[in-house]
């Protein structure tokens, strides 16, 4: 185990205390609410567009980004109240325990994905890292097995950065490593 575990291991742990602490009905919603605040917002700003332009003399630039903001805290606040209410239904029928239970799984697989994502934009930089070391990395037990869950995920994400980005090294990405096992 090297400096590398000890930091994902913090953070999966950190991962499943804050799981264990909210539940697993809010921490579904947490992310459900971000993606959902985002699609919303950039899909439905434009009725708090109308709105602004009508009652300020902001310009469109100001009224175009206050009206994105606006949208998507609307929608992450409506979804935050809406699981707020299901963990409350969901302790009156008892499940609580298994609602913190579930919390502590999903937290831990969030938290997971968070540092998978982190490690694809460490490796996607070009440059080696002090801490992050290739000895380093190939000495970590959590290293490969964390790293390969974005790729899991996000293939198709994936595809479209080489597209974008296709000076770096094909052969160093994840997703053609073959190897998607945890």
């Amino acid at each position: 185990m090297n400096s590398i575990d000890v930091i994902i291991g913090v953070f999966l742990v950190l991962g499943v205390i804050q799981g264990l602490r909210n539940g697993f009905l809010i921490e579904l919603s947490s992310l459900i609410g971000l993606v959902l605040g985002v699609w919303g917002a950039i899909y439905f700003s434009h009725f708090a567009s109308d709105l602004l332009i009508k009652y300020t003399d902001w310009e469109e630039q100001t009224i175009n980004l206050a009206a994105f903001a606006i949208t998507f805290i609307g929608i992450v606040m409506l979804v935050s109240l809406l699981s707020r209410a299901l963990t409350k239904v969901a302790s009156f029928a008892a499940l609580g325990m298994l609602n913190r239970l579930l919390g502590g799984i999903f937290g831990f697989l969030k938290m997971a994905f968070f540092a998978s994502v982190l490690m694809l934009f460490t490796n996607s930089l070009g440059k080696e890292i002090a801490f992050l070391s290739q000895e380093k990395k190939e000495a970590s037990m959590l290293y490969k097995p964390i790293e390969s869950i974005a790729p899991m995920v996000l293939p198709k994400l994936l595809k479209e950065y080489q597209e974008y980005f296709p000076e770096k090294n094909k052969e160093d990405s994840p997703l053609n490593s073959g190897d998607n096992s945890l």
